[in-house]
């Protein structure tokens, strides 16, 4: 698993945008998002934002 690095300008409204995208994305059957996602649940059922936004975590090198 590769370890995204966070921009120096980052901030939490830019992270939300970006939970809120890949979730779209993911329920819209988007290949690459669904296999993001999917690296850490594999209940597709339950995905929503707040799981979104702990695969962006980990994905930045966050434990939660």
């Amino acid at each position: 698993m590769n370890v995204r690095s966070l921009r120096s300008n980052a901030n939490v409204e830019n992270l939300r945008k970006q939970a809120k995208q890949l979730l779209k994305q993911f329920k819209s059957n988007d290949t690459k998002a669904v296999s993001r996602i999917r690296q850490y649940f594999n209940d597709e059922t339950s995905i929503g934002l707040a799981r979104v936004q702990l695969v962006l975590a980990r994905e930045y090198g966050f434990d939660s």
